[in-house]
């Protein structure tokens, strides 16, 4: 910093000069600089950790068409979809919302997937045993999972069911209309001591649509959240016969994304979708 000093003639003879040393602020500023460049590093691969665990696209099931989407509001997601095999006739699919977003949701996504037993027959009793692992750990009263399991028999076309706390509750669409697949319980937390959850058994027809999704759907632009049947271009587009099931979902996001738009608000939740189909095995 240059200051003059004006003399009583008005002329300026002298300047008084002032010299700070910012080697330290520099230090700092790029020190900043790389631990955001480092954070910004990890979060990316994080993300890139979480997509891997999601299902392959284009899953081939015999007796069964399956498809998903799944949109991370932020880099990282507190919402998780998965589909596999538990044995021969069985197959598992369950779709969970974490609380909360970023790092700590991502690394409850990633609980669910490495401690949900896939091998019992029962998701009421998978459900359990993932509560109890969860309150193993230290985990404070606003963290929980809303998560609702199934497990359907391609072979009796038999859908068992259970749900913890995952208030988005499944529809399912076929010639007999539109039934939710009701079954309120306590999330996975640590709110309680013992929780229970139930099983319920459904039977599906072929070209019935089981759809699951999370409250990054029905929550952000309806008037009435979580009524997400009372949208009729949603059950519309859900009916729709002779259609891809990604297709579908498709639609159906683009059509959220526009409502979004429409009403001036920005995409601040995940949304996560899942459409199941049963179908005819070949040689049957």
């Amino acid at each position: 910093m240059s200051s003059p000093i004006i003399a009583d003639d008005g002329n300026v003879y002298y300047a008084v000069e002032v010299l700070r040393d910012i080697t330290k602020e520099k230090e700092m500023e790029r020190e900043l600089i790389r631990q955001n460049q480092k954070l910004q590093h990890d979060l990316e691969m994080a993300r890139k950790l979480q997509m891997q665990l999601l299902p392959r696209k284009n899953v081939k099931i015999p007796g069964l068409d399956f498809a998903y989407l799944y949109q991370p509001c932020d880099d990282l997601s507190g919402d998780m979809v998965n589909i596999f095999q538990v044995d021969r006739d069985r197959v598992g699919i369950y779709i969970a919302d974490v609380s909360g977003h970023g790092v700590s949701a991502s690394m409850l996504t990633i609980f669910i997937i490495s401690t949900l037993n896939k091998k019992t027959r029962s998701p009421s009793r998978a459900l359990y045993r993932l509560f109890r692992q969860y309150n193993l750990g230290d985990f404070d009263k606003d963290s929980y999972i809303t998560i609702f399991y199934g497990i359907y028999n391609t072979r009796t076309r038999v859908l068992t069911y259970s749900n913890a706390g995952h208030n988005c509750a499944p529809v399912i669409i076929g010639r007999n209309g539109v039934k939710k697949l009701y079954m309120p319980a306590i999330p996975i937390s640590n709110w309680v001591d013992d929780p229970k959850y139930y099983d319920a058994t459904i039977q599906l027809d072929t070209g019935d649509r089981l759809f699951l999704y999370t409250d990054g759907v029905a929550d952000q632009w309806l008037e009435e959240p979580g009524k997400i049947t009372s949208d009729g271009f949603i059950m519309e587009t859900l009916s729709e016969k002779n259609s891809d099931l990604q297709a579908i979902l498709n639609k159906i996001y683009d059509y959220v994304h526009t409502r979004l738009e429409n009403i001036g608000v920005r995409q601040k939740d995940d949304i996560t979708m899942a459409l199941m189909q049963p179908v005819q095995s070949k040689g049957c």
